[in-house]
């Protein structure tokens, strides 16, 4: 038993393993169609994610604040860019009718972009289902053909862990993992992009803090991953062991052993609930120092950004789009 649960936890402290990624990919087959299209809308609810901040800036710049002197902005080109006309600037009515599409268009994208992410979340969570469903099946169908020296060296909760709660972690991941990171790195290069169009200097001076973002996050993906591999391991032997006694109970109270079953069942607890604190506090730290940084990067853009509003070297809806 010892030497089983040995191996399985080698397995799980793995950072990467590509032969076990090919075999769970082809739980993917069946349900590619299903993927593919969640895929294609999450890609839709991504670029109406980053049209909001360009009507925004329109709104600003044309009919909140108008724009009149185009001719004087630097873009930073050499000096050889080609400056727009003049913009002529809108009467009260004029204002206050483009204001009012702005309005009406930046509702509409709401709405249509909430309608996408709806049939989003429900395609990849109907393909996830799915694959799971199927996943559970293969997995009680092993167990059907393992030998009875297999079931003696596993317990029987630790087996239990492995068709609930570890298959619970697979489906996840398939549908927060494989469909939402394209739509994140869609969204992140968008974002990117459209910085880089408004005002490349300001795009420049928020990225100063990326290597810290970056930094911080490899460190709480390495730190988080050992600990959740803890609680699984942690989850695992709790199972097996209340299995052992709810099942072994009649052996307990003939031998008077309950005292000593509750300080074992209490020491393994208190294993898990320590691997549980450890990702909490990870939790807890990670996520203000992203918060920090973020308030950094604001601080950044509303310096740099407010100076060039000043020298008139940017607009104020592309400040407000920046933000």
């Amino acid at each position: 038993m010892n030497g089983g649960a040995h191996d399985d936890d080698y397995i799980l402290g793995k950072a990467y393993d590509a032969r076990l990624v090919k075999r769970l990919l082809r739980y993917l087959r069946p349900q590619i169609t299903r993927i593919i299209i969640a895929v294609a809308v999450l890609l839709l609810v991504s670029m109406m994610d980053l049209v909001g901040p360009l009507i925004t800036k329109v709104a600003i710049d044309r009919y909140i604040r108008p724009v009149t002197h185009v001719e004087k902005f630097d873009t930073g080109a050499d000096h050889q860019a080609k400056y727009q006309e003049p913009l002529s600037t809108p009467t009260k009515e004029e204002a206050i009718r483009g204001l009012g599409l702005m309005v009406l268009l930046f509702i509409g994208v709401s709405v249509v972009s909430g309608v996408l992410r709806y049939w989003e979340m429900y395609i990849t969570n109907l393909a996830g289902q799915h694959i799971i469903y199927d996943l559970r099946k293969e997995i009680f169908h092993k167990f059907q053909k393992l030998s009875i020296p297999y079931f003696d060296r596993n317990p029987v909760g630790r087996l239990m862990t492995r068709i609930t709660s570890d298959v619970q972690a697979l489906y996840e991941m398939f549908t927060q993992g494989v469909v939402a990171i394209v739509g994140d790195v869609v969204t992140l290069i968008g974002i990117v992009v459209i910085m880089l169009v408004l005002n490349w200097k300001l795009a420049l001076a928020t990225f100063l803090v990326l290597p810290a973002v970056i930094w911080a996050t490899f460190m709480f993906k390495i730190r988080v991953r050992n600990s959740f591999r803890e609680v699984r391991k942690r989850v695992a032997q709790l199972s097996a062991y209340l299995q052992e006694q709810v099942v072994g109970m009649k052996v307990i109270k003939l031998f008077n052993r309950e005292k000593r079953s509750q300080e074992e069942f209490e020491n393994i607890g208190t294993g898990l609930l320590q691997a549980h604190l450890r990702a909490i506090r990870y939790f807890a730290m990670f996520f203000p120092a992203v918060e920090l940084l973020s308030s950094v990067a604001l601080a950044l853009i509303l310096w740099v950004g407010g100076g060039m509003i000043l020298r008139d070297a940017m607009t104020l809806g592309a400040l407000v789009a920046f933000i």
